[in-house]
């Protein structure tokens, strides 16, 4: 996959409804989890040469939507409100979307997530 800007606007693209069983900091690491289930995790991606230094391993999507140490990633999520809503801030790409999407309904199933609504098609 060739990804044109290392680093891209993040826009707000999904509402998680969160359980008492899971917090808003404990989010991102329970969707990165469960994404790993999907090969578009793992799908090699490339940068302009000239943007990345390539000073830490970004050899692939996940790394880059998620972050790892060093590189803070694609990923920003509000705390919770009062009700348990936290909005999900990706890039607007199709396949962000995609993998976050499949990884929210792993965590509806587990009791995580009790709903997620989709915000930009």
């Amino acid at each position: 996959m060739k990804i044109e800007k290392i680093r891209q606007q993040l826009i707000p693209t999904f509402r998680v409804k969160l359980s008492n069983g899971l917090s808003f900091s404990e989010l991102k690491f329970a969707v990165r989890n469960a994404a790993r289930d999907r090969a578009l995790y793992f799908e090699p991606i490339e940068f302009d040469s000239f943007e990345w230094n390539g000073e830490v391993d970004l050899s692939n999507f996940g790394r880059w939507l998620f972050g790892i140490k060093g590189f803070a990633g694609h990923w920003k999520n509000t705390p919770a409100d009062e009700e348990g809503w936290v909005e999900i801030y990706l890039p607007d790409m199709k396949e962000a979307k995609e993998v976050v999407k499949y990884a929210l309904e792993i965590l509806r199933t587990q009791g995580l997530v009790e709903e997620f609504n989709l915000l930009k098609s």
